[in-house]
């Protein structure tokens, strides 16, 4: 996704990603309910 483009994942619109942000995203789903798919959230 970056290859050639490092500075990309370092600031902007594209730097938002966070180690374990789909964990915990799949574990608030679990915990809280599902009432909608993954493709709806997302």
């Amino acid at each position: 996704m970056f290859v050639g483009r490092e500075n990309m994942s370092v600031a902007g619109g594209l730097a938002i990603g966070v180690p374990g942000e789909l964990r915990t995203y799949e574990k608030a789903y679990k915990l809280f309910g599902g009432g909608v798919t993954w493709k709806e959230l997302f």
